[in-house]
């Protein structure tokens, strides 16, 4: 069984003080999660999404880290962010194979 390409670690849960108001939350990262799990089973994506808690960047989510290369992106609030990322992880993935 090989690794995947890419793992990504997407914020969906408030932050640490439970505040409801914090962009990931404010933003409908679960819904955004959703989509992500969604985009990545249509693309056909050797991509692993691991949930995680709180990144504690709430001023800047929601926020998906991916590994490799520890990299952080910040305000994916929307479907076409997603869409940008999702692609820029298939470019990746393609010129790795």
């Amino acid at each position: 069984m090989s690794s995947p390409s890419h793992i990504l670690y997407p914020c969906v849960s408030f932050s640490l003080s439970g505040d409801e108001t914090d962009p990931c939350a404010q933003h409908a990262a679960h819904d955004l999660f959703d989509y992500l799990s969604q985009q990545i089973n249509e693309r056909d994506l050797d991509i692993m999404i691991c949930n995680t808690g709180c990144a504690q960047c709430c001023e800047s989510g929601p926020v998906i880290t991916v590994q490799p290369g520890d990299r952080r992106y910040e305000g994916l609030a929307q479907t076409k962010d997603i869409d940008a990322l999702l692609d820029l992880l298939a470019a990746e993935e393609a010129a790795a194979a």
